[in-house]
């Protein structure tokens, strides 16, 4: 990020990450006239052109009401992170985690919640916490996962041969997709990636070259997906 503060452009477009550093990167494009369009994940204090995505806090919200109604209340839902070293997390992870658990609080306050901190680039490890987890005594009912990295939840469900367990994932990666359709994922939300950047460089485009105005937000589609529709969906052709 610190070399397109410097950068020759007339515009940005970028899905942030770290908040404060988002908003510092905004503030220097805004002294240079350079317009920025979020795409992802939207930073609340700043100083962007447009935003195209997903509302991440109602994301979540979705994601908890479809999952728990396949989920008893005397059953338990593991929440899964994944935590790299001097990151605490990327802000549409976070506030899809807030919609979920506000779900949770409001409509579901008897399931409880097992937190499970997985370590980014140490699957050993990985695998002796996801066994622990899985333990017959946690009662398990449901997982999420609330980055693209459900197929490493999915590949553990699959070889250790668990069943009854709904898993909710984001993103329909090949990787996701495999283990949706063999049924260890049992939904996906997809935000449809595509359309975000084709809209984001279109917003560019009128408010550079053409001098037009655009809308400052622009929320995409929260998709569900299942192995029934699935196909319809990856195989489907928005331009």
């Amino acid at each position: 990020m610190e070399e397109l503060e410097d950068a020759e452009c007339h515009g940005v477009m970028f899905s942030p990450i770290l908040r404060d550093k988002s908003i510092h990167f905004t503030q220097k494009m805004k002294q240079r006239g350079i317009p920025v369009v979020f795409i992802d994940s939207q930073i609340e204090n700043a100083d962007f052109l447009a935003y195209f995505g997903q509302p991440s806090f109602q994301s979540g919200y979705v994601g908890a009401k479809s999952l728990m109604l396949q989920v008893k209340d005397n059953q338990n839902v593991l929440l899964f992170r994944t935590l790299r070293k001097g990151f605490i997390g990327a802000n549409q992870t976070l506030q899809r985690q807030e919609g979920f658990l506000s779900f949770l609080s409001e409509y579901r306050p008897n399931v409880s919640v097992i937190n499970v901190e997985l370590q980014a680039g140490n699957p050993e490890l990985n695998e002796l916490l996801m066994r622990q987890a899985f333990d017959e005594r946690n009662n398990v009912g449901a997982a999420v996962i609330f980055n693209s990295t459900a197929y490493n939840i999915a590949s553990f469900i699959e070889h250790s041969n668990i069943h009854d367990v709904v898993l909710l994932g984001y993103d329909a990666l090949e990787r996701n997709v495999h283990y949706l359709k063999q049924g260890q994922i049992s939904m996906l939300i997809a935000q449809r990636p595509q359309s975000q950047s084709y809209n984001a460089l279109k917003a560019l485009f009128n408010f550079v070259v053409l001098k037009q105005s655009v809308n400052h937000i622009n929320y995409m589609p929260i998709d569900l997906l299942y192995k029934e529709n699935i196909d319809y969906y990856i195989n489907y052709q928005p331009f």
